[in-house]
């Protein structure tokens, strides 16, 4: 299971700076921390904001009273990846939207997603 998710984490890494190169290596790719179960709402109010945003999920199969049954799981619960240029104006744009509790990195500045 940890192999999986490494190999996924990988795949989603390579994916996003895939999108920074086309993008003239400009934005960012940072993640922030939101509470629990609001990711996807999270993501919607950032989309309507003009940000990219990415809630990245998986199907699995699950038996569930002797039938198996398709269910779609959060891979990284509590985090919504978001595509900025991280100006002040992002940064307080993005914290103030409701749900979200901070960026990932250090307090000076967030962490970017590398590979």
């Amino acid at each position: 299971m940890a192999k999986e998710n490494l190999s996924y984490t990988r795949k989603l890494v390579k994916y996003l700076n895939t999108k920074k190169q086309k993008n003239g290596g400009i934005d960012m790719w940072c993640v922030i921390q939101v509470k629990g179960s609001q990711e996807l709402q999270i993501q919607k109010q950032l989309e309507l904001a003009g940000y990219q945003a990415l809630v990245p999920r998986e199907s699995r199969l699950i038996r569930s009273g002797g039938a198996w049954m398709q269910r779609e799981y959060i891979l990284f619960p509590n985090y919504v990846f978001v595509q900025t240029e991280f100006k002040a104006e992002d940064f307080y744009k993005i914290k103030g939207i409701n749900g979200v509790q901070r960026f990932l990195g250090d307090k000076t500045s967030p962490s970017t997603l590398t590979f």
